[in-house]
């Protein structure tokens, strides 16, 4: 999805909020609509101080993994386990998904996974996160031979909303990819491969 197509996907979901504001309490709508879970991928803004995505995968849940970093060490993130309720990620915890998107993820708030089984054998996963006004979410990259810290990006999401978080992913990638010395580990040497933006073409996704 182009970074313009995103954008009037977000406006698309805020418009249609903001036509069910009538004296009722309460918004219910289909999210695995065809129409609506493209708004919501790769994620969108439920209200003003909500994120929500939506994960379509395939039986048995997803393919591709997620990485951590825990005392400088790489660890397997089974957020996602099939028969398991509930996923969750601390706010501030490094994670990366094998060859989806070329940085590492520091949410300023605590990230939560529900898997949801479809009729048709899908899975379908619910992210839920909170947006408050004071939250800075960071692009970051490790060294991927000895896990030192090389570079971070932050941005202020809560202040910025969605819109703002994708403009600096595309700010943060390119000073990344600029810069050989920030690719370069200072430990050891290792020079990173370059990042590359969730909207990239799918063979820009070595990592």
């Amino acid at each position: 999805m182009a970074d313009t197509d995103l954008l009037k996907a977000l406006a698309a979901v805020q418009d249609r909020l903001e036509t069910m504001k009538d004296d009722s309490s309460f918004v219910d709508f289909d999210l695995l609509n065809e129409e609506i879970y493209g708004q919501f991928e790769p994620f969108g803004m439920m209200g003003k101080d909500q994120v929500i995505g939506l994960r379509l995968m395939p039986p048995g849940g997803r393919k591709k993994t997620m990485f951590g970093i825990e005392n400088r060490k790489l660890v397997e993130l089974d957020v996602v386990r099939p028969g398991r309720f509930i996923g969750y990620i601390k706010a501030n915890a490094p994670h990366h998904l094998d060859k989806v998107y070329g940085w590492w993820h520091l949410n300023g708030t605590e990230e939560f996974y529900i898997p949801i089984n479809l009729n048709n054998g899908q899975s379908c996963l619910l992210l839920l996160e909170a947006n408050p006004k004071d939250r800075v979410d960071t692009f970051a990259w490790f060294c991927p031979t000895c896990l030192n810290h090389l570079h971070s990006h932050k941005t202020a999401v809560g202040l910025h909303g969605l819109e703002g978080y994708w403009r600096d992913e595309a700010k943060a990638i390119a000073d990344f990819n600029s810069d050989k010395k920030l690719r370069t580990c200072c430990e050891c040497g290792t020079v990173h491969q370059e990042a590359y933006s969730v909207f990239a073409p799918l063979d820009q996704k070595v990592w």
